[in-house]
């Protein structure tokens, strides 16, 4: 072979070394050619005191350089990006992403944890049944599935076993169900019911919206119809009742 280095014995021996002079901008590289057609390099760039990087360029299928893989001083890696601003980041142009996968029948994952994992752990986690788990908890022995989305695309919130296309349980504690909250006093805090033939909503509307039919009351209304019309039931703050028929509009404290 061209080049052939051994070392023998045990220990830490520096085998190959290239050695530069204190240059701000001096590159060495190690590159790697075909037919004198350079198809693979490591470069290591000096840019200024205690900043560095290293890379590693490849030859694309169409002719140009890529560098698929950044490396700097600072400990952050970067695929596909020269300015890495974390210690992985990935950028592509292209819908592109990471993948995770087994090559058996294992559960693959994805964990965060803080502080060794001693002030909260978070994992994303894909079952052999399609569904995938998200578990959070403040510390590794205390990690549980808080949401779960199925293979058939129900969401369940404090359930593994949503039997609904949204079903959120509580198992402790005085926790009371949903919070549509708007802090917009111009808009609506609504829930939208829908069929194939007509969509009712039921809310509240800020104090900014100026609707007599909504602002500062319960409300049911029928968005099919829209409008005036499509107020079909109020309640105030008092608890006066107000109920409309659309065929004649009428209203008093219940008109049935």
């Amino acid at each position: 072979s061209p080049l052939e280095i051994f070392q023998g014995g045990s220990g830490k021996v520096t085998l190959l070394q290239l050695a530069r002079p204190n240059n701000p901008g001096l590159q060495s590289n190690i590159k790697f050619t075909v037919a004198d057609i350079m198809v693979g390099q490591i470069q290591h760039e000096y840019a200024a005191s205690n900043l560095n990087h290293m890379s590693f360029t490849l030859r694309a299928v169409d002719g140009s350089d890529i560098i698929p893989l950044w490396l700097q001083n600072s400990g952050n890696v970067g695929i596909g990006t020269t300015s890495p601003a974390a210690r992985l980041h990935v950028q592509n142009s292209t819908s592109d992403g990471i993948i995770v996968r087994t090559s058996t029948n294992v559960e693959p994952f994805i964990a965060m944890q803080r502080n060794s994992g001693s002030n909260g752990v978070g994992v994303l986690r894909l079952f052999d049944t399609g569904d995938l788990a998200f578990d959070t908890g403040a510390t590794g022995a205390g990690q549980s599935t808080k949401m779960i989305i199925t293979d058939s695309g129900y969401v369940g919130i404090g359930t593994t076993n949503p039997t609904h296309t949204l079903h959120v349980k509580n198992s402790s504690g005085d926790v009371r169900g949903i919070m549509i909250e708007q802090a917009e006093s111009a808009s609506y805090a609504e829930i939208a019911l829908k069929s194939d033939i007509r969509e009712f909503r039921l809310g509240t509307a800020g104090d900014g919206t100026n609707n007599a039919n909504a602002e500062n009351l319960f409300y049911i209304y029928d968005a099919t119809t829209g409008g005036v019309a499509g107020h079909r039931f109020e309640i105030n703050s008092a608890g006066d009742v107000q109920a409309r028929r659309p065929r004649s509009n009428t209203a008093g404290d219940v008109a049935l």
